[in-house]
């Protein structure tokens, strides 16, 4: 004899506890009793496929596809987050990352050192140096009266021994005296030599100069040599007088205000 499913309405042997086709238990199922209507008797079926119907084997399969399908979603995930980790490592962890503005450009040269960038416009935005100290001014091409075309009327610094062999040499009465104009510097010198009689003794009486060590400056050597370095300045005048044996002149400079250059006083 068999028995119909409550639940598939399948057939099952008489001794079955569990439907084949669906997994339902059988032995709920109450045999109907003489004068009890059968519908009464059974129980009201489950719907087909519940956890409550299904055979203890059949609920444990279950239970570990969703395990299995639940540890695959896991590892996908796991080596989808590893990849995403590596994709934005940088490739060369020990170089120097290129500025936002450089790399959403793309203006960093792949062969570029991290400190020859290249900006936007393609100029290497090399280290910048200090900017060269301004050059001393010069004697420049001398006019026929031995100053330069030019005299600053602003302090330069005193000219170099260099700079005042460079400058042209006019000559003075008596024979060995001499003067030269380096920018507003002036020198008279009066030297004894083979080709003159000249005794050169001191300079004295010094007026107007400004300064000494700043404005001026004199050497003396009795007998040889007498030497004097005055700053011109605009505006100003002064003399000193140069003791010789034989003669006493005054020399020195006048540079009134509106006028272009001083003249030189030497009588």
């Amino acid at each position: 004899m068999s028995k119909s499913c409550p639940s598939c309405g399948a057939a099952c042997p008489t001794e079955a506890k569990f439907c084949k086709a669906c997994g339902a238990t059988l032995s709920q199922v109450a045999k109907p009793t003489p004068g009890t209507p059968a519908a009464a008797a059974a129980p009201e079926p489950s719907a087909p496929g519940s956890l409550d119907n299904r055979a203890p084997g059949a609920s444990m399969k279950g239970r570990r596809r969703i395990l299995v399908v639940a540890v695959a979603v896991l590892g996908v995930l796991s080596v989808g987050m590893v990849g995403a980790v590596l994709a934005l490592r940088p490739s060369n962890p020990g170089a120097d990352p290129a500025p936002p503005e450089a790399a959403a450009s793309g203006s960093l040269r792949p062969d570029t050192a991290p400190s020859q960038r290249v900006d936007p416009r393609g100029e290497q935005n090399a280290p910048r140096r200090a900017p060269a100290p301004a050059a001393t001014p010069s004697p420049g091409n001398a006019r026929p009266d031995g100053f330069p075309e030019q005299i600053p009327t602003q302090r330069t610094p005193p000219p170099k021994v260099s700079e005042w062999a460079d400058a042209p040499t006019v000559e003075l009465a008596p024979k060995g005296c001499t003067r030269k104009v380096v920018r507003e510097w002036l020198k008279l010198n009066c030297s004894q030599g083979d080709d003159n009689d000249i005794t050169p003794l001191a300079i004295t009486d010094i007026s107007g100069f400004g300064g000494f060590g700043a404005d001026y400056f004199t050497w003396e050597k009795s007998g040889k040599v007498i030497d004097v370095v005055v700053r011109m300045r605009k505006g100003h005048k002064g003399t000193a007088t140069m003791q010789m044996e034989s003669v006493s002149i005054t020399a020195g400079y006048d540079w009134t205000a509106d006028e272009p250059f001083p003249e030189v006083v030497w009588r």
